[in-house]
């Protein structure tokens, strides 16, 4: 980095070092705290230590390169949970942050500890195509720019006996810190990973790929880049996703846009009376926050069954979901409203990637060229338009399985889903 100041020249590196110099004040006096201490912490800290090395001639550059050092190792441990997961439940944002924390190791700070499992849990969530669930806000954001044909830092692969891309874990498996689960049954051919402190599940198997949100909402109080997307599932099959997260669309200007794109209905879960599970208060904030627990997880069969509370206060009703193996290469998700009152009215929605056809068959759902759904339970189901966000302010259009009607506490909606050969 210094290096790359010289080579700007004499005049231009002085104009620069002046105003990196006012930079490094700025972020010393005014940094980001309390509920705002997220990545935008981790970025002033950075910013920091790379100023106060590039330019150890600055009045402050010590104390800045110090202070900077402090809080990058400290948050290095809060925004990444002992079992890999980012502490903001924004997969976009743990990316970025663990640039940060890479780039910070290279200036000599102690950041990477908890690399091992993080990189673990982007692996277990990332398809053979390289994609990974877009969970959480994604504002497209990156540290340094590489050329496509540059290697990434992270995560790493590895080429496996079989021909087939596998994943390079570190301390991960039956002996991994902190509560990591990462199962393999039979050859390979079905793996379970469980991340209990960041809250998901991830199950692989052949090109199939399932992830289960059963965490928290996000990170410190206002939980600004976290959705309200309690017990989700993401599906990516062959590479390329298939059900999946609506995305971000825009922070500002977006009117009641933010809201939707971030709210329960856009994502693949179920909501009552077209309620968010947890209630937005403003772009960034949250009046009220869903809470999950996981209520049992087997591997043999394997299955995960979590519920939520978010619908509590406001209905009488807790959303119970149940995730489970139903044969070679198929899963059934099981939903139930447990509590007093009701029926409740009751929408469970499945949002497919763009360009995928829907169409119902010999009472199968048929969900692009190999997905199958057949759906058993008090609701009808309707393809419905909806908006997809591959990118900060790009809407494309797309579907939505709808299946909507009344749940009592009695009722139970059954969905098998299986893969076509």
């Amino acid at each position: 980095f210094a290096a790359s100041l010289v080579d700007l020249g004499e005049e231009l590196t002085a104009v620069l070092a002046k105003s990196l110099a006012a930079h490094g004040y700025f972020l010393a006096r005014y940094p980001s705290r309390y509920s705002s201490a997220n990545n935008h912490a981790v970025a002033e800290a950075l910013g920091l230590l790379a100023i106060g090395t590039a330019l150890p001639h600055l009045p402050h550059a010590t104390e800045w390169s110090r202070q900077g050092r402090t809080v990058l190792e400290c948050d290095s441990r809060r925004q990444l949970l002992p079992d890999g997961v980012g502490a903001e439940q924004a997969v976009a944002y743990q990316r970025f942050t663990m640039e940060m924390l890479a780039l910070a190791a290279e200036l000599d700070a102690d950041t990477k500890s908890r690399f091992p499992q993080a990189e673990a849990f982007l692996m277990a969530i990332t398809d053979d195509g390289g994609n990974a669930p877009r969970i959480g806000d994604d504002d497209d954001a990156i540290v340094l720019w590489r050329p496509p044909s540059s290697p990434p830092s992270f995560p790493r692969r590895r080429e496996s006996r079989n021909g087939r891309d596998s994943i390079e874990r570190s301390h991960v498996g039956a002996d991994a810190p902190h509560g990591l689960d990462s199962r393999l049954r039979g050859n390979d051919e079905v793996k379970i990973d469980h991340f209990p402190v960041g809250g998901y599940t991830a199950v692989r198997e052949g090109s199939m790929l399932l992830v289960f949100d059963h965490g928290p909402l996000g990170y410190l109080s206002i939980a600004a880049h976290g959705h309200a997307d309690a017990l989700s599932i993401w599906l990516h099959v062959d590479g390329k996703p298939l059900l999946v997260d609506a995305g971000t669309y825009r922070y500002h200007g977006a009117g009641e846009a933010r809201s939707r794109f971030r709210g329960t209905e856009a994502h693949n879960t179920l909501t009552v009376a077209g309620a968010d599970q947890s209630e937005i208060a403003g772009p960034f904030n949250w009046s009220r926050k869903a809470e999950c627990r996981v209520l049992s997880m087997t591997e043999a069969p394997w299955s995960v069954e979590a519920e939520h509370n978010g619908y509590r206060k406001r209905f009488g009703c807790l959303h119970r979901r149940r995730i489970e193996t139903g044969g070679p290469l198929a899963f059934r998700v099981t939903d139930r409203l447990v509590g007093g009152g009701g029926p409740w009215p009751a929408t469970a929605g499945f949002l497919v990637a763009p360009g995928t056809e829907i169409r119902y068959e010999d009472s199968i759902w048929r969900i692009g060229d190999r997905l199958r759904l057949k759906y058993s339970g008090p609701l009808k189901a309707e393809i419905r338009d909806a908006d997809y966000s591959p990118s900060m302010g790009v809407i494309k259009p797309t579907l939505r399985l709808a299946f909507d009607g009344t749940m009592s506490n009695t009722d139970i909606s059954r969905f098998d889903f299986s893969l076509a050969e």
